[in-house]
């Protein structure tokens, strides 16, 4: 199962052709991901930089993505198709550390010039350490979110 994720993912960078995108370039983006808040930078038209921190009752992940959008699809909503990578801190009272990597591949609808609403699927390796030892494990995680852009 996850040498399929990890070969579909690869599969759609490399398949994918780059495109000219709606134009994102230079813009600045604010949102909301389940459960927490985001910051995007659009870097030109296929390259974005996002920083994130989501919150739960008992740890905090604060981290970065990047994200390389593939080729828009044409429609009435436009729809930008892509992949990327995370790096992300893990803090909690419980745990003395730890992190979170990995690789996602997703898409964002443009449901308006200014509102975007994006869903991704990632593999990713937790890493965790606490007074006791450490514990990692290889996964699959899910993203939900939305993001409203300024000019």
């Amino acid at each position: 199962m996850i040498k399929r994720v990890c070969l579909l993912l690869l599969t759609l960078f490399f398949l994918a052709s780059v495109g000219e995108a709606t134009e994102l370039a230079g813009r600045f983006g604010v949102g909301a991901n389940w459960p927490g808040i985001q910051a995007r930078y659009c870097i030109n038209d296929n390259w974005m930089a996002e920083g994130r921190g989501q919150f739960a009752s008992n740890n905090t992940l604060l981290g970065a993505r990047g994200y390389f959008i593939l080729t828009e699809v044409p429609g009435t909503i436009t729809v930008l198709p892509y992949v990327g990578a995370e790096f992300d801190w893990i803090l909690s009272e419980y745990v003395t550390g730890g992190f979170n990597i990995g690789g996602f591949g997703g898409a964002e609808l443009l449901v308006t010039e200014y509102l975007g609403i994006g869903a991704d699927v990632g593999l990713y390796y937790v890493d965790i350490w606490s007074s006791l030892g450490g514990i990692g494990e290889l996964g699959l995680i899910f993203n939900l979110g939305v993001t409203f852009y300024f000019k």
